[in-house]
C-alpha cells in the first residue's frame, strides 16, 4: 500500500478520534453544555468506535502478510498488538486508580482491578465498562486481536469474509440468549448488552470483507470515481441516520456498520481531498492518545468549560469556543503522549520481533 493510501487510514482514525471527541465533550461538561441546532450531529459522534472498529479490521488485514511473513506471526503479531496498545493504557489507568484514591479514599475491587490490568475486562460484565473514560472500546478490541489470526486464516477469499460478515449479526442475539440463563444482575447485563464484542462483530467483520475488494480494484481505472460513489452512499447513509429517517427499518448498529464499511472503502479508493489530508492524517497519528486521554483532559479542565458554557452569548459560540478550547488542550498532550510513550513502545515492538525472529533462526 501506498504512502498516499497509509495516510489515508490515518485520516479515516483522524475522522474517528475527533467525532468521539465532539461527541463527549458536551456530555462531560459539568452542568451538560448546550448544543446548537446545526450540531445536533454530534449525538451521533458517539458511532466513531464503530468506524475506528472497522478500520481495525481493515488495518490488521493490510498488515497480517508482513507477521506471516516473518517467521514467527503469532509471535509478531501479538508483540505488536500488546505494545501498541497496553502501556498507555496502563499508565492511563494507574493515573485513574490515583484519581480514585485521592477523591474516594478507597480503589475498585479486585476482580476489577484484575480484568482491566489483564485486558480481558470486556468477558467480565462487571468490568466491561473499564477504569478508564470511554476505555470499554480496549475490551473489545483485545478480544478481536485474539481472535483475528484465526479468522484470517480461515475467512481467506471474498466468499468466506461475507459468510463471516453475514454470520456475524447473529452472535449477538445468541449471546444475550445465553447470557440470560447466567446469575448476572438485570442492571449490569444491560449495561454489558451495549458493550459486549458480540455487538460489534459485524463492524468488525465489515472491515475484513472490504479489504479484498479494496485489494481487487485499487489499482484497475476508475477506482478513484468508485471511491467517489461510496463515499457519497456513506454521507447519504450517514445523514438519514442522523435524522432519524432510518430508525425501525434496521437497527441503527446496523446501519453504522455498512455506513463505516462503504466509507473506510470508499476513502481508501478515493483518497482524502489535499486541505485536509494532511491535518487529519496528523490527529489520526496521534488517535489513539486522542482517544484515552481526552476525556480526563476535559475532566479536569471542567471549570474552564463550565465558565465558558455560561456565557451571554448564541449557543454557536459558546460551542465552537469549547471545542476550539478542547482541542487546544487534548491536541499538544496527546502529541507529547504519542511521543513519549507510543513511538518507544512501537519501537520496542519491533525491537523484540527482530530479536525474537533473529533467534529462532540461530537454533
Amino acid at each position: 500500500m501506498s504512502e498516499d493510501r497509509l495516510r489515508v487510514l490515518d485520516g479515516i482514525r483522524g475522522i474517528a478520534a475527533l467525532m468521539v471527541l465532539v461527541y463527549h465533550l458536551p456530555l462531560i461538561v459539568t452542568p451538560q453544555a448546550t448544543i446548537p441546532d446545526w450540531a445536533l450531529f454530534t449525538a451521533y459522534g458517539g458511532s466513531g468506535v464503530k468506524l475506528f472498529f472497522v478500520l481495525s479490521a481493515f488495518s490488521l488485514c493490510l498488515t497480517m502478510p508482513a507477521h506471516l511473513c516473518s517467521g514467527a506471526p503469532l509471535f509478531s503479531f501479538f508483540t505488536k498488538r500488546f505494545l501498541r496498545i497496553a502501556p498507555l493504557f496502563y499508565l492511563v489507568t494507574v493515573y485513574q486508580l490515583l484519581s480514585m484514591q485521592i477523591a474516594q479514599g478507597q480503589l475498585p475491587p479486585f476482580d476489577i482491578l484484575l480484568a482491566n490490568f489483564t485486558l480481558l475486562f470486556n468477558l467480565y460484565p462487571k468490568a466491561a465498562d473499564c477504569l478508564i473514560f470511554a476505555g470499554w472500546t480496549i475490551g473489545v478490541e483485545v478480544l478481536f486481536y485474539l481472535m483475528f489470526p484465526a479468522l484470517y486464516r480461515s475467512a481467506d477469499t471474498l466468499g468466506k469474509r461475507a459468510a463471516l460478515f453475514i454470520g456475524s449479526f447473529a452472535a449477538f442475539p445468541i449471546f444475550m440468549g445465553l447470557l440470560s440463563y447466567l446469575p448476572v444482575d438485570s442492571a449490569v447485563a444491560e449495561r454489558y448488552s451495549i458493550l459486549t464484542i458480540f455487538l460489534y462483530l459485524p463492524a468488525f467483520a465489515a472491515g475484513m470483507l472490504v479489504f479484498p475488494i479494496y485489494q481487487r480494484y485499487a489499482q484497475q481505472d476508475g477506482a478513484r470515481e468508485i471511491g467517489l460513489i461510496l463515499l457519497s452512499v456513506a454521507f447519504a447513509l450517514y445523514a438519514f441516520l442522523a435524522s432519524g429517517r432510518l430508525i425501525g427499518i434496521l437497527p441503527p448498529a446496523h446501519w453504522e456498520t455498512f455506513c463505516f464499511g462503504f466509507f473506510v472503502l470508499g476513502a481508501a479508493l478515493r483518497g482524502f481531498p489535499a486541505l485536509i489530508d494532511r491535518p487529519l492524517s496528523f490527529v489520526g497519528r496521534i488517535s489513539y492518545s486522542v482517544y484515552l486521554l481526552h476525556g480526563p483532559i476535559i475532566i479536569m479542565a471542567n471549570p474552564l468549560f463550565q465558565w465558558m458554557n455560561g456565557w451571554e452569548a448564541p449557543p454557536t459560540v459558546r460551542f465552537t469556543a469549547m471545542l476550539a478550547t478542547a482541542l487546544c488542550l487534548v491536541l499538544p498532550l496527546s502529541l507529547l503522549s504519542f511521543n513519549l510513550v507510543e513511538q518507544p513502545s512501537i519501537h520496542l515492538s519491533k525491537k523484540l520481533i527482530k530479536h525474537y525472529t533473529a533467534t529462532r533462526h540461530t537454533r
